[in-house]
């Protein structure tokens, strides 16, 4: 007998990611009783090599998790009407091509989480990048075409220097999403595109 065989599962199967990250979006969208389970994400099954919804959120390492989304849920008791997001471009955003020429292939929920972000009034994005200064127009535009919008490009002028801080020298930021900084572009843009998921209020303009 094959010991490949795939064993049957109580719950329903689907063939590939793809597939189940449709489903979920479908089940999103459907109204139902408070006591009916929400399916928040997908998984790849072992046993039945295919994918299953769950409601079980994901058991991850939630240290920057739990810092944005703390940092959101008290900006205002803290007084702060924007929040300030500096986000490296490579290695970060988009696989690094390492030629010439750049591909912008992006990491795998990098274009979602960045197009939420930028729907946010109280939010601002920073690129963070050693981009050449006559190269930077070309990643700016491309990002303005995946729904992606920068105010700014290695800098904060809207924060001056107060009592307490001297920003000439370093810009002023809340948040830093920077390989260098230990993000890890393959897995924690899905740890916060599933925080998004989660916690995504029917106010337009909550995201997280």
């Amino acid at each position: 007998m094959n010991g490949n065989k795939r064993k049957q599962c109580q719950k329903i199967r689907y063939k590939d990611k793809i597939s189940a990250m449709f489903a979920l979006s479908q089940c999103r969208r459907k109204v139902g009783k408070v006591s009916d389970k929400l399916e928040v994400r997908c998984y790849y099954c072992e046993n039945c090599h295919g994918w299953h919804l769950t409601s079980k959120k994901k058991k991850i390492e939630m240290g920057l998790i739990n810092y944005i989304n703390n940092l959101i849920k008290n900006k205002e008791k803290n007084g702060y009407k924007y929040l300030y997001f500096m986000i490296d471009v490579h290695n970060t955003i988009l696989v690094p091509s390492f030629d010439k020429e750049e591909h912008f292939i992006f990491y795998e929920y990098a274009k979602e989480v960045l197009r939420e972000l930028t729907k946010r009034s109280d939010i601002k994005l920073i690129m963070w990048t050693s981009t050449y200064p006559e190269r930077v127009g070309l990643y700016l535009k491309k990002f303005e075409e995946e729904g992606i919008h920068f105010d700014y490009v290695n800098s904060n002028p809207e924060m001056q220097n107060t009592s307490f801080g001297c920003f000439d020298t370093k810009f002023y930021f809340d948040v830093v999403i920077d390989d260098k900084c230990g993000f890890n572009a393959k897995k924690d843009w899905e740890k916060i595109w599933f925080m998004v998921l989660n916690d995504k209020k029917n106010d337009d303009t909550r995201v997280i």
